[in-house]
């Protein structure tokens, strides 16, 4: 018998745009109606042109976590904090107060940067990580705060991975990156997003090749 456990979806085509000449914000997590996502306040994947800054201030304390999926960018105007050049396959936790700013730019002034921007309720210390060297067809995890984890991985079509939660109480937001993944039963497409709870584990499948996923466990 096939359980379905407790699932709220965000479909790519829902998602509230911001749109102009020099930047495109894509926002997972609706601010307009309520939306079940454990301690993750922003899920955003953005686009920025070269010769554009773009300036964000914190709203909570929370983690901020800035992952480049094309091209390079520039994080910079932190408060004791040099600028931090990221690529894709790198992965930047920073750990800020409320009111606190920072930027991101494309730092050779050449072609287009797409980049999530995601922020935690959580606590951990500021930190760059690369996960250039990770394994194929299975979850690699490439953060750890002090409540919640975070994988990335890259599956051949027809690969299956089951994640099991560190803390039965938490809950788990999946973004697809590329392609197309079952997750739990469930059709998940290029940038749909997909948070479950009251589960220990989770069961994905990738449908496509090349097909790319985020996976992050938080409080719920």
């Amino acid at each position: 018998m096939i359980v379905q456990r407790p699932a709220q979806i965000f479909k790519a085509y829902n998602r509230n745009t911001t749109v102009s000449e020099k930047y495109q914000c894509f926002s997972t997590l609706s601010t307009n109606r309520k939306s079940l996502s454990g301690c993750v306040t922003v899920f955003d994947e953005e686009i920025l042109i070269p010769r554009n800054k773009k300036k964000y201030i914190t709203e909570n304390d929370e983690l901020v976590i800035i992952f480049p999926l094309i091209g390079v960018i520039e994080i910079s105007d932190l408060e004791d904090l040099e600028p931090i050049v990221l690529i894709p396959e790198e992965i930047q936790v920073l750990q800020l107060r409320k009111g606190q700013s920072f930027s991101i730019s494309i730092p050779y002034n050449k072609g287009v940067s797409n980049f999530l921007q995601i922020r935690v309720d959580d606590t951990s210390f500021s930190r760059k990580e690369s996960f250039i060297y990770y394994e194929q067809n299975k979850l690699n995890l490439i953060m750890t705060a002090a409540r919640s984890f975070c994988y990335f991985g890259v599956f051949d079509g027809r690969n299956e991975a089951v994640y099991l939660l560190q803390n039965k109480n938490n809950g788990v937001l999946v973004f697809v990156i590329n392609g197309a993944f079952e997750i739990e039963n469930r059709l998940l497409e290029n940038k749909d997003a997909i948070f479950l709870w009251d589960t220990k584990k989770v069961e994905l499948e990738a449908l496509s090749e090349n097909a790319i996923i985020l996976l992050l466990e938080v409080p719920f």
